[in-house]
């Protein structure tokens, strides 16, 4: 995969001593990964960073990041009045694929002095859609557990079957809307560094939709027990086997975050649901 490239755009505010002359260092964050913290001065043009101004930069990473949803800022605060007022930054991603539309551009109001070395993070306010759509859907599974019951005989099965409930972060699909490109996310993600960046922007992504409470939603899976009791009699001369079924409430998170879109399945209460009998009782 070829790389990516990110243009950047930064407004220094309209205030007295509003511009600086320190080094300024950018990081930014998407669902498909981060870059590393990149120092933007060699890569402007002419005296940057100064009142009112408009500058410019293009920074290219490895890989995509997806569109950007977070920012990174931090000045090393080098030299006297090293103070800087920044209004705001834009970023877009360019378009990787030919014939792919223009991908969105996240901007992030700033409106903040910096003038000490740490970093300072801003979130998207505008200019990258983001949305949520949720279907509640319900399907009986089989758990795996068996039940044999000799010929002639009855057996009561009494058991506590683990499932685990909440986010199932293994089964996230996903595809780029502008392209319909699908993304391999259980071979790239599934235990790689990148998916607690798809995490976290899922999770952005669930608490811009859901409230403005500033809660992250808790995405790691919980394990329950389901509680099985049911009583069988074999009344036929060859012993039978019976599969457990667990039924499960599960809801389908869409989420879009710019030109890509995520399926993120959630699952809710579980219950026992019966047995079924197996035709081939080596299964």
């Amino acid at each position: 995969m070829s790389n990516t490239r990110y243009n950047i755009t930064i407004h220094t505010a309209d205030e007295y001593l509003a511009g600086t002359d320190s080094n300024i260092f950018l990081k930014l964050y998407g669902p498909l990964g981060e870059s590393r913290e990149v120092r933007l001065n060699p890569l402007m043009k002419g005296n940057f960073f100064e009142r009112n101004d408009i500058d410019r930069a293009t920074i290219e990473v490895p890989e995509s990041l997806g569109d950007i949803y977070k920012v990174d800022v931090r000045s090393d605060c080098m030299y006297a009045g090293a103070g800087w007022r920044l209004d705001y930054i834009k970023v877009q991603r360019q378009p990787t694929e030919k014939g792919e539309a223009q991908p969105p551009e996240s901007h992030f109001p700033c409106k903040e002095w910096i003038d000490n070395k740490r970093v300072h993070t801003y979130t998207v306010s505008s200019g990258l859609p983001i949305s949520s759509m949720l279907e509640e859907t319900e399907q009986s599974y089989d758990s795996g557990a068996r039940i044999c019951v000799p010929a002639h005989q009855s057996t009561t099965y009494t058991d506590n079957i683990s499932v685990e409930v909440g986010y199932a972060l293994t089964e996230i699909t996903a595809f780029k809307i502008s392209t319909n490109t699908q993304l391999s996310v259980q071979r790239d993600f599934n235990g790689s560094d990148k998916m607690p960046s798809l995490q976290a922007a899922l999770q952005f992504a669930l608490r811009t939709e859901r409230s403005n409470s500033g809660q992250m939603p808790y995405m790691e899976a919980n394990t329950r027990t389901v509680e099985c009791n049911v009583t069988l009699t074999n009344n036929s001369d060859e012993e039978k086997v019976y599969a457990i079924y667990i039924n499960r409430q599960k809801r389908i998170h869409t989420i879009t975050m710019g030109d890509y879109c995520f399926k993120l399945p959630e699952y809710l209460n579980q219950r026992f649901d019966g047995v079924r009998e197996l035709e081939n009782a080596n299964v």
